[in-house]
């Protein structure tokens, strides 16, 4: 009891900082936000602006473009021993202790990260097949009924609010430390991962994100720094293991300084890495280490929907950056694959080494989507996660020495979802059988509401980073939402956007 009061203390002093920040205006470049690293000033009101009007009909509110303190869930299936310790309020260190420990034991271990994925953003899905009637539960339900569910505190030490490769270096080795550092002690010493532990008993391993490969949360599996930036040292130290399998964005990392990623063969016919140009500081080529250590060096869907299960080793980089938004991939033709189609090709190629196998998968862009404040990206991205989740499910059904945990790193953004009061000329009323007449003057969010969600067709970045003219982006907004916007919240977005940059 004493924990469940603490906890509720924790949420509601979360949400009564959020409110003063967002009702603290005299810096208009920092309302509801602080230094976010990913977007500028200008892109982030936005956000908030396009978030609030389409907040009239969605309810869907955010308390912040950062990362918050609310907890995580965490659910697992496999021998009990395993699943067990991963019950009830926990901590993200007990993940990597678990998990570390069925290496040992010769156990395959498939640990899935939802990248800023807190409650509320995994129940999306949850709440849209309710909405629709649809009896069949997600494979974040299926997964807690039968096995574990947990919720997991995910501070950094001497800290509340943690970050991706600190809580990701909490998951890969389960030891605690602060903020920015990729699986080192606090002394600055590398610490054994979870992953390098498996590739020492002879396991198979691979890493699975559609972020890029060298962002904080893959990282903490395969490196070491005391700065989770330093990305073209931590490329390097990814050439130096002997991962079979690695799939996901970040390639103009591993190409020298002023070159291309279309001077490269494997990319020339890519269209995520056209004209992009290497973001190293050296003359360092990458790839080039790859291909001395007999690595497959593929870039696009067709490469990997035609990659052999026998492939020896392969290199997946399929974006120059972190890969595009699930929505986006969805609706458009990116040439990049999802994050089930990846992960089905990798635990095909795992499998076939008739080894245990080690595999991290990291739905990474539901944290980008989520500091964008864009929910139906989000919902896009943890049901892209879901359909993740079901290529896993059935390997563990299929392979019963194998432990599968799906969690996230920390929540992003403080995803609310709210009723609303309507005036009284508009109050809902209905006769019931009884002769009674009910009537309430509050909108929950009906499902009809609810599922305009799902109908989303672009993230709301590129739309922003597209749109020249007020027109433009108004008929935008309007051909990509169902929910209804005014062309005076065009107009209000719009001149926010002048000097809009996207970041990394």
């Amino acid at each position: 009891m004493k924990k469940f009061i603490g906890y509720t203390v924790a949420i509601i002093l979360t949400f009564a900082a959020s409110y003063f920040i967002f009702n603290n205006t005299e810096d208009v470049n920092n309302i509801g936000y602080k230094s976010d690293v990913f977007w500028s000033s200008n892109n982030k009101n936005a956000h908030m602006l396009l978030n609030r009007a389409l907040s009239r009909e969605s309810h869907i509110s955010w308390s912040t473009g950062n990362h918050t303190a609310s907890p995580v869930p965490c659910g697992a299936i496999g021998a009990e021993k395993y699943t067990n310790q991963l019950k009830g309020i926990i901590d993200n260190t007990d993940i990597g202790k678990v998990t570390r420990q069925a290496v040992k034991d010769g156990v395959n271990v498939i640990l899935v990260i939802g990248d800023g994925m807190g409650f509320n953003h995994m129940s999306l899905p949850i709440y849209m097949r309710i909405a629709e009637g649809e009896k069949e539960k997600t494979y974040f339900e299926k997964i807690m009924d039968e096995g574990s569910c947990g919720i997991v505190f995910n501070n950094p030490l001497n800290g509340i609010v943690t970050g991706s490769a600190t809580s990701a270096t909490a998951l890969a080795t389960g030891y605690k430390n602060v903020l920015d550092i990729v699986s080192i002690d606090t002394n600055g010493y590398p610490i054994e991962t979870n992953l390098e532990l498996a590739e020492k008993l002879n396991y198979v391993t691979g890493l699975v994100t559609d972020a890029g490969i060298t962002d904080g949360t893959p990282a903490a599996f395969y490196a070491h720094s005391y700065n989770r930036n330093l990305e073209n040292q931590i490329a390097e130290q990814l050439s130096s293991k002997n991962i079979e399998v690695i799939f996901g964005g970040g390639a103009k990392l591993f190409i020298p300084k002023g070159t291309e990623l279309k001077d490269f063969s494997y990319f020339k016919n890519t269209l995520s890495t056209n004209e992009a140009s290497s973001e190293r500081n050296d003359d360092i080529n990458v790839l080039s280490k790859f291909e001395e250590k007999g690595y497959e060096i593929i870039s696009n869907k067709n490469d990997l929907l035609n990659l052999n299960k026998k492939t020896d080793k392969v290199l997946g980089l399929f974006n120059a950056g972190g890969m595009s938004a699930a929505i986006d991939r969805d609706f458009e033709n990116t040439g990049e694959p999802s994050l089930i189609e990846m992960t089905e090709k990798a635990l095909e190629i795992l499998d076939d080494k008739n080894k245990n196998i080690f595999l991290m998968v990291e739905a990474g862009r539901i944290d980008w989507e989520a500091h964008d404040n864009d929910a139906g990206a989000v919902y896009k991205a943890v049901e892209e996660m879901n359909g993740m989740l079901k290529v896993c499910y059935d390997y563990q059904k299929s392979h019963k020495n194998t432990l599968l945990i799906f969690t996230a790193d920390h929540e992003t953004g403080g995803l609310g979802i709210s009723y609303t009061k309507v005036s009284k000329d508009k109050l809902f009323k209905k006769k019931l059988e009884s002769g009674d007449v009910w009537e309430s003057n509050t909108d929950p969010l009906f499902f009809d509401e609810f599922k305009k969600l799902k109908n989303q067709k672009r993230a709301f970045y590129r739309i922003f980073g597209e749109a020249q003219t007020i027109d433009e982006l108004y008929k935008m907004l309007q051909d990509n939402t169902d929910y209804k916007l005014t062309y005076q919240d065009a107009e209000i977005i719009f001149n926010t956007l002048r000097g809009y940059e996207k970041g990394k």
